[in-house]
C-alpha cells in the first residue's frame, strides 16, 4: 500500500491503479478513480472528496483532498461530521 500526503501528486499522473486485498479495484484517470465512492470501497470507511484553496506564496492553490467520515451519536441520531 502506498499513501501521500499530496493527493495532487496523483492528478499528475495520466493513469493510476486502486488495488485491494490483491484485486484490481480500479485503472484509469486519476480524476475518475479518486473519487468518494471508490476511496469509500477501497479503505471500508465513508471518503470526502473534495478541493481547498490553500494559501501559497502570493496567492492560493487548488488543493485535493480526502478526509474520513465519522458518525457521531446526537440525541439519539447519528449525524455525519467530517474529522
Amino acid at each position: 500500500m502506498l499513501t501521500v500526503q499530496k493527493l495532487s501528486f496523483w492528478y499528475k499522473k495520466n493513469r493510476i491503479m486502486l488495488l485491494k486485498e490483491g484485486n484490481i479495484l480500479g485503472y484509469g484517470d486519476p480524476h475518475n478513480l479518486l473519487s468518494s465512492e471508490n476511496l469509500t470501497t477501497l479503505y471500508n470507511t465513508e471518503v470526502g472528496v473534495g478541493t481547498l484553496d490553500v494559501p501559497y506564496e502570493n496567492g492560493f492553490i487548488h488543493a485535493q483532498t480526502c478526509v474520513p467520515i465519522i458518525s457521531k451519536r446526537r440525541e439519539g441520531e447519528f449525524e455525519k461530521e467530517a474529522i
